[in-house]
């Protein structure tokens, strides 16, 4: 997380060095653009979720979020859409895997140049 807060502090424009980063993190990392449409989507990701990237890529962040956290989590996206600080640190929720499952995780949502958010999760159970 501390490699990802000091890229996104410099970066001014352009994410390949982010996905390089991110990349070389092992993290398991989202990015979506202004409309809550998912744009990246890391290994990791697939491994926690059970998506690929051909099948999120386009398609709602709705995909990893319970119904009944939706309202919560657009409420959440605007304001991290509003500026480039970590808006949401360590947030704990349940995302949703691709087979319904829940799985609890910790997020880190910031806002980036080009009018997209990057998500990273940390599950917080073993196992997860």
């Amino acid at each position: 997380i501390r490699v990802l807060e000091t890229k996104l502090s410099t970066m001014k424009h352009g994410n390949d060095e982010l996905f390089e980063v991110m990349a070389a993190s092992g993290a398991v990392f989202v990015q979506v653009d202004k409309r809550g449409k998912i744009t990246g989507w890391s290994k990791p990701a697939e491994v926690l979720f059970g998506y690929t990237e051909i099948e999120t890529n386009g398609n709602s962040v709705d995909l990893l979020i319970p119904a009944e956290l939706r309202n919560t989590h657009n409420v959440s996206f605007a304001e991290a859409m509003r500026g480039t600080e970590p808006i949401h640190r360590g947030v704990t929720c349940n995302a949703q895997r691709k087979n319904g499952t829940p799985v609890r995780v910790a997020i880190d949502i910031w806002a980036i140049p080009g009018d997209r958010a990057i998500a990273v999760f940390t599950p917080t159970e073993s196992g997860s």
